[in-house]
């Protein structure tokens, strides 16, 4: 019986306990896993704030909006965040500061005319009404932020049900489908999305050389496609919270050009989910331009930290190539997490804020001037399309495009750094948890095709036991040992930069 869960390779529909997709291959397990985060996505922490301080903080807002407003970028993944409910709120937030900027110009106007007229009455009205505009439009504003944001009363549903703008044909566009499979990125790592890149290992080993035993058979033939099998079905098994695995594929902006089907039209964006022909041909490492890897992420914390790892196996004649990249997406900035610490107002507040109020609307009239002259420009601009014509005329003197993202709205926003110490600690479990089980499926799975893993045996109690690999990162310690037989050098590194110290004390006293 054909179910209603597609395939997120060639969107075909799948049959009821299907292992593999009909069509392409694709095992299923990712496209249930995948299907499942998707429902879930919508309501974590990162949707939550993002949403708040995409309404309530006008930079975070206009920056969002800008994002989903360009044409010519593709919409990379993005982890743990409803891009779309987030892009929609940022927009209510855009057309009801408009209205509030109106409002504040014509009052401006108003006090203006009562200045030229020497009426000091309609200068004093313009002003009230112009406190109270403010005072209301914070006051709300607030109020949103501890109901329809709060931790403990966040709905996804509710909330689109208050925040109804609807985004047109181009920002949706921006909006990465559930179902996304490839990356088009710019710059210099492939990764977009992911976080801060935590490390990783690779190796190669030879699939025609028999164990040592006596009276071994020759080895069987190793195939990319059921490892990757075997390696899925031993994490499932470990039943790890939110955990994910698809296949992802990864194209640089650039190289675009050099598959049509990626991009349908040369003044849109590139497609975010590969067609069904390059799946099948890129899959395991046949093309340089399209590159196939295993994505499996670990989301906690309401989705405030995720642990992604990418692993790729190919094989060039009898040697299987195997490379494994650590990843981690951390909480959202401090200033982003902030709203969390607004309480309802009391009486005293409703004073405070009526009296900044009082002091703040004259300056709000007159930034409400400068604000409706930039509404005017865009307008002008979007009437003449002068923004689109200039790109447009730009990606036809440029032989290769690049239609790369250079980073996701979730990656924009990460702090860096844990919010709490057991966030840490839960990383590192999943890291070296998620590492060690791949590891073992790898020795596991060649030792039954009769490959001799001797080799591979020693690798892996290097990665896992005396190895440190550190890759665009750095490593804080009081002191630090790598490697058998070494030592810890702090003391001695301490004692060399007091010498120093002294010495160049003395040459100054000099």
């Amino acid at each position: 019986m054909v179910g209603t869960t597609q395939c997120i390779s060639c969107r075909a529909l799948l049959r009821e306990g299907s292992r593999f997709c009909e069509e392409c291959g694709t095992p299923l397990a990712t496209a249930t896993s995948q299907s499942a985060a998707a429902h879930a996505v919508g309501n974590t922490d990162a949707t939550r704030l993002l949403a708040a301080a995409a309404l309530s903080r006008p930079g975070v807002g206009t920056w969002i909006r800008n994002w989903i407003s360009e044409r010519n970028r593709s919409a990379p993944p993005e982890i743990g965040i409803d891009l779309d409910l987030v892009a929609r709120v940022a927009k209510f937030g855009e057309r009801r500061a408009r209205k509030y900027n109106y409002a504040l110009l014509a009052l401006a106007l108003v006090a203006a005319v009562g200045v030229l007229l020497s009426l000091p009455v309609v200068v004093l009205a313009a002003g009230a009404v112009a406190a109270v505009l403010v005072f209301l439009k914070s006051t709300t504003e607030r109020d949103w932020m501890t109901g329809c944001f709060h931790r403990q009363s966040f709905s996804k549903t509710d909330v689109e049900q208050r925040f109804t703008t609807a985004l047109t044909g181009t920002e949706k566009g921006a909006v990465p489908s559930p179902d996304t499979n490839v990356t088009v990125y710019s710059g210099f790592s492939p990764f977009i999305g992911a976080g801060l890149e935590m490390g990783g290992w690779s190796f190669a080993i030879a699939t025609d050389k028999a164990k040592d035993d006596f009276g071994a058979m020759p080895p069987a033939p190793v195939g990319v496609a059921e490892l990757y099998e075997a390696v899925t079905e031993r994490l499932q098994k470990l039943h790890l919270p939110g955990l994910e695995q698809r296949d992802h594929f990864f194209v640089y902006g650039p190289d675009v050009h050099e598959h049509p089907s990626l991009l349908p039209n040369k003044y849109g964006r590139p497609v975010d989910i590969l067609p069904r022909d390059l799946v099948e041909r890129c899959s395991f490492g046949s093309d340089p331009h399209i590159r196939h890897y295993r994505w499996i992420r670990v989301s906690d914390w309401a989705g405030e930290i995720t642990v992604s790892c990418f692993l790729r196996c190919y094989r060039r004649g009898p040697t299987l190539f195997v490379e494994f990249k650590r990843f981690l997406l951390t909480p959202l900035q401090p200033t982003i997490r902030s709203i969390d610490d607004l309480a309802p107002l009391s009486l005293a507040g409703v004073f405070s804020q009526a009296a900044v109020a009082v002091l703040a609307s004259p300056f709000k009239m007159l930034a409400a001037v400068f604000e409706v002259v930039g509404y005017l420009n865009q307008w002008w601009d979007n009437v003449w399309n002068i923004t689109g014509r200039r790109r447009r005329k730009a990606i036809d003197r440029t032989s290769r495009w690049d239609y790369g993202a250079g980073t996701s709205v979730r990656q924009a926003y990460a702090s860096g750094e844990y919010a709490r110490y057991f966030q840490r600690a839960d990383t590192d479990s999943y890291e070296k948890t998620l590492e060690k089980e791949i590891l073992d499926t790898l020795v596991d799975f060649l030792n039954v095709k009769g490959v001799n893993t001797a080799d591979l045996r020693e690798r892996q109690s290097t990665i896992l036991n005396h190895g440190v690999i550190v890759q665009n990162g750095d490593i804080k310690a009081g002191s630090l040992a790598v490697g058998e037989g070494a030592h810890s050098v702090q003391r001695s590194l301490t004692n060399v930069v007091k010498k120093v110290s002294r010495k160049r004390g003395t040459e100054g006293a000099a």
